[in-house]
């Protein structure tokens, strides 16, 4: 983005008819909690600067505040709007212009909300004022060219992403089931035996099966029976006795934990749909489920316990 030469006149009167203050308020920004110091960014070497910096320059400390977020929308900076938004005629003392904003245009719409609000922004780094027309023009060149990085390091990353996933790579966190492994240096999801029993189980209890299953089931899982739950007449669990959130609470009441929390409803209902394979066996095609949140025939295989269900009863609870 370039700026005209008459918003750069404008831009300088208003420089011109900004007062000192000594006032300060620091501000450090990193986009994530542990971002290091390979690049002099992290929160901790920011504030060790921008201290340093205001007692060089005489100016008094009345607040600092940090903020971890992205700078490529100003919208994400949502203490930095605060500051703006709350005070005048004071200075802002930053580390450098990349952690003020990497979106040009967001950032020099920023700045001039600074400048009509007598706001003074302190580049430490490179140790320049934006209380001068230069220094102005500075942080709107260092604003430009964190933006320019933001988006080679954005580019970089997708490159390697696509790099890896061609070689088979999976991301992020494994879903419910599965669990990470190092292959030849790559991520990869493969089943989790233990959390595939807990699916399994799951599916049975809201499909249906016999007492005798459920509870060789639970005992894999807790070596525990749960044949004290039903009469001993029951000798099956019906389609419709446990609904996602009874299956949950049962689950919860029987220390079978979801990743060492507690499970819900929905997340009972997430493992069922996520994991449609796991099991078998064929649902009746005009099946609907007790979760609206998901839509019809989502369920299509399940086969792990002995017959589940009759289908002449499930056709007449449809």
């Amino acid at each position: 983005m370039k700026l005209s030469n008459a918003a750069l006149e404008d831009i300088g009167k208003l420089i011109n008819n900004c007062s000192i203050v000594n006032n300060a308020i620091i501000y450090c920004r990193s986009s994530t909690p542990n971002q290091n110091s390979y690049n002099h960014c992290s929160l901790d070497t920011q504030k060790y600067n921008c201290r340093r910096y205001c007692n060089e320059n005489e100016l008094k400390i009345v607040n600092m505040v940090t903020e971890v977020c992205s700078a490529t929308k100003s919208s994400n900076q949502k203490k930095l709007l605060e500051i703006i938004n709350t005070f005048k005629n004071t200075n802002l003392v930053i580390y450098d212009a990349s952690r003020f904003s990497r979106n040009i245009v967001d950032g020099v719409n920023l700045l001039n909300e600074c400048m009509k609000k007598n706001i003074v922004i302190h580049n430490v780094k490179d140790d320049y004022t934006t209380k001068k027309h230069n220094g102005f023009l500075n942080f709107v060149d260092g604003i430009r060219n964190g933006d320019a990085e933001s988006k080679l390091i954005s580019e970089r990353i997708k490159s390697s992403y696509a790099y890896r996933r061609s070689r088979g790579a999976d991301f992020g966190v494994p879903p419910f089931g599965h669990k990470k492994i190092k292959e030849n240096g790559i991520d990869k999801f493969i089943e989790n035996e233990e959390e595939i029993k807990i699916i399994k189980f799951a599916k049975a209890l809201y499909f249906g099966c016999t007492v005798k299953d459920a509870n060789n089931s639970m005992k894999s899982i807790t070596n525990h029976k749960i044949t004290s739950l039903f009469n001993d007449s029951d000798k099956k669990i019906e389609y419709g006795n446990f609904s996602f959130t009874m299956i949950a609470q049962f689950f919860n009441e029987n220390n079978i934990k979801n990743r060492n929390k507690d499970w819900k409803g929905n997340s009972i209902s997430r493992i069922i749909k996520n994991n449609e394979t796991i099991g078998k066996r064929k649902t009746p095609s005009n099946h609907e489920y007790d979760n609206d949140e998901y839509d019809d025939d989502v369920y299509k295989y399940l086969d792990y316990f002995k017959p589940l269900y009759v289908e002449e009863q499930i056709n007449k609870e449809i």
